[in-house]
């Protein structure tokens, strides 16, 4: 629901503004505020926002399209890749998927994403690292960037555990698909040697 008034509240606001090169008045969306905020910048927001209401309603060739828009407007904008990354996670296209998971994780770093939600970027290392056990099973490389995800985490174990509950369900379910993932490799490999 909030998410739905978010996407109103942007509609209007561009909508209310104008088209002109530069808008001189701050605007709001999720506790952040933008000033000053260019043309290009208010397409993107709009293309991200349309992108967004097409996600919910699972129409993802359109919510792709307007995705990789809202991309070429406000590259830096790291939600963008995350939900590109998720289409493309559900659609067992693993490569794009993991492309734009560490797309994501690079804009989560900017300085402008710092203020971002942090449960989004540890919704993004967790789903990247399932990712990457599901891939280990073509090599055991993706299973050590896996572990490195994981390893990484650990450190926050107590920060998702209490902030981010549900996050922190999430990288348990990662923790055991880890686990068993790295099992099933040492069988393989056991497996072979003893033939």
């Amino acid at each position: 629901m909030f998410g739905r008034l978010v996407q109103l509240f942007l509609w209007l606001s561009v909508l209310t503004l104008g088209f002109s090169g530069v808008t001189k008045t701050k605007i709001e969306v999720d506790g952040f505020y933008f000033s000053s905020l260019s043309q290009e910048e208010m397409k993107g927001i709009r293309a991200k926002g349309v992108a967004d209401m097409l996600y919910e309603k699972k129409q993802w060739n359109q919510a792709i399209r307007y995705y990789e828009m809202a991309a070429q407007y406000i590259p830096t904008e790291a939600d963008i890749y995350f939900q590109l990354a998720r289409i493309y996670d559900q659609r067992q296209l693993f490569t794009l998927a993991y492309k734009y998971y560490l797309k994501a994780s690079e804009c989560y770093e900017l300085p402008e994403n710092q203020r971002k939600s942090r449960e989004n970027s540890y919704y993004n290392q967790v789903y990247m690292g399932i990712l990457l056990v599901k891939m280990g099973k073509e090599s055991k490389t993706y299973l050590d960037k896996a572990w490195k995800i994981y390893s990484d985490l650990k450190a926050f174990e107590r920060e998702l555990e209490y902030d981010y509950p549900e996050v922190y369900l999430l990288y348990r379910e990662f923790e055991d698909f880890l686990m068993l993932g790295f099992t099933e490799k040492r069988k393989n490999l056991s497996t072979q040697t003893n033939q």
